[in-house]
């Protein structure tokens, strides 16, 4: 597969970047209204990248793209499911492997597949852990909570959370997993939790999703932040 890095649009601009003719950046903005995200397709024309937005329906957008997609309408709410989902849907459709796009559709089909939400008392902290890609599902999750429900929601890599953060839970603690089975740390993390007495909610990833698997938990999670809202 092609090399692919994710970086955050102020962190693009901010910080010199090795892209040049060859390239492509493709851009996230659902607004499309004068952010960092412009600034970056801006910067990245002008190095010579190809330049690909996504953006949502009637966006203003146009300047330093190369290409244009839109997504879905503009959201009257700042939480940004609707945007975030069908981005992520443009992104499925243009993947040519057959058996990752089957894997893609599986998980956009088992939405009712999904372990029963755990219940969340008001004043919950809520700690949400993920290993590899999934670290990136807590993190979408935690935002969505913090934005949907105004609870407080802190997201960690596995062993991020092991290395420190792990001092912070406690009584009134509720850990969230975004789990891969064949990630052996997680006994670490389990093993830590209940020692400690802090219940635990594993959601795991589907073994016959194969590398989709992340997806079905990215729609568990964002039914969960509507389920507590």
């Amino acid at each position: 597969s092609p090399r692919a890095e994710a970086v955050g649009s102020f962190d693009f601009v901010r910080v010199a970047q090795d892209v040049g003719l060859g390239d492509v950046v493709l851009l996230f903005s659902h607004s499309g209204a004068k952010s960092f995200t412009t600034e970056a397709a801006a910067k990245a024309q002008r190095a010579g990248a190809t330049t690909i937005g996504l953006t949502c329906q009637g966006s203003p957008w146009t300047e330093h793209l190369t290409y244009r997609q839109e997504t879905c309408e503009k959201e009257d709410v700042g939480v940004h499911s609707k945007s975030l989902t069908s981005a992520l849907a443009w992104i499925v459709k243009a993947i040519t492997d057959p058996k990752l796009s089957a894997d893609f559709a599986s998980a956009a089909g088992c939405l009712e597949e999904v372990p029963p939400f755990p219940s969340v008392a008001a004043g919950t902290d809520i700690i949400l852990l993920g290993d590899g890609v999934r670290e990136w599902i807590g993190r979408e999750i935690s935002l969505k909570i913090q934005e949907s429900c105004y609870l407080r929601a802190r997201p960690f890599g596995v062993e991020e959370f092991l290395h420190g953060p792990r001092l912070s839970a406690g009584p009134g603690s509720l850990a969230v997993c975004f789990s891969e089975k064949t990630e052996k740390r997680w006994e670490s993390v389990l093993n830590y939790l209940r020692g400690i007495e802090v219940p635990h909610f594993a959601v795991e990833a589907q073994p016959d999703l194969g590398n989709a698997g992340w997806l079905s938990q990215l729609f568990w999670g964002q039914r969960f932040s509507l389920d507590i809202g």
